[in-house]
């Protein structure tokens, strides 16, 4: 039988919040990451007589929309789909011609659509171009992003403004996935 519960948490604001699980989707993944192990570790240690069942159902809520929310992430991200044993099968989307490509050398940012061009080899072995696109960020893994950034640094062409920007964007997806593999190891223990 499905239930509903509230939610009550204090942040580190000192404020009280409550959600309920229709919540769920608007909610930071980190804050539903951390509360379904609050709500694992509960579980575990010191629950007794009917609290276990609460907090089971509790529990199950959380942990069924993660495992929900990270199948979704692993039908783009390449680690992710890799975790669960998939393949990504969203086919990649040509912005620039390679005629384009060739305007600009290897690491120069490029900001319609926002990213970076990057040599490589395509699918015969022979070297091209590729244009690495903010919106496409998880399909890249993150032995790829170190590249890219020391690519954008090594080109002189680069503003420090939009390096700034890039950087950031990438930094903040490296940490948005390993929060994701981190929480998903322990939550499926």
């Amino acid at each position: 039988m499905l239930q509903n519960f509230r939610y009550f948490v204090i942040r580190a604001d000192n404020k009280q919040y409550d959600f309920t699980v229709a919540d769920f989707p608007l909610m930071n993944c980190n804050d539903l990451i951390q509360v379904a192990l609050i709500l694992k570790h509960k579980e575990e240690n010191n629950l007794k007589g009917s609290e276990t069942d609460v907090f089971k159902v509790g529990f199950a809520h959380v942990k069924t929309f993660i495992d929900n929310y990270f199948d979704c992430l692993a039908l783009t991200d390449e680690e992710l789909a890799n975790v669960l044993g998939r393949e990504v099968k969203v086919p990649w989307e040509d912005t620039l011609t390679q005629s384009a490509l060739s305007k600009y050398v290897v690491g120069e940012i490029c900001l319609k659509p926002f990213g970076m061009v990057f040599s490589g080899r395509d699918t015969k072995g022979k070297p091209k171009k590729f244009l690495f696109k903010v919106s496409e960020i998880e399909r890249y893994n993150s032995s790829q992003y170190t590249h890219f950034i020391v690519c954008m640094n090594n080109c002189k062409k680069n503003n420090e403004g939009d390096k700034k920007d890039l950087k950031k964007v990438i930094s903040w997806y490296g940490e948005v996935r390993r929060t994701i593999h981190s929480a998903i190891q322990k939550l499926l223990s």
